[in-house]
C-alpha cells in the first residue's frame, strides 16, 4: 500500500507592529450563547490583565476559554457585566 503524501501548510507567527498599551478588565461578566440560553458559560467572571502582563486561560475542554476570547473580540456581547479593553 502506498501512502499519500501531503504538504503541510506553513505556520505563521503573528507579530505586532506596535506595542499594545493598556489593560483588559472583565468585571462581573455573565454570558449564555443565544442558541443555548439555559446554559451559563460565564458566571460572575472577573479578570484583569494589566499592561505588560501575560495571562493564561487554562481548563478542561468546554469550560469557556475560547468564549472569553470571543467576548473580548466582541463576537458576542455579555448578558451582564462590563468588559473594558484597549481603545483603538
Amino acid at each position: 500500500m502506498e501512502l499519500e503524501q501531503r504538504r503541510l501548510l506553513p505556520i505563521y507567527i503573528m507579530r505586532l507592529t506596535k506595542e499594545i498599551k493598556g489593560s483588559v478588565k472583565f468585571e462581573k461578566v455573565n454570558f449564555c450563547y443565544p442558541s443555548r440560553p439555559e446554559i451559563k458559560v460565564a458566571r460572575n467572571l472577573n479578570i484583569i490583565a494589566r499592561e505588560g502582563e501575560s495571562i493564561a486561560l487554562v481548563g478542561a475542554s468546554g469550560c469557556g476559554k475560547s468564549t472569553v476570547v470571543q467576548l473580548l473580540e466582541r463576537f458576542y456581547v455579555p448578558n451582564s457585566g462590563v468588559i473594558q479593553d484597549i481603545q483603538v
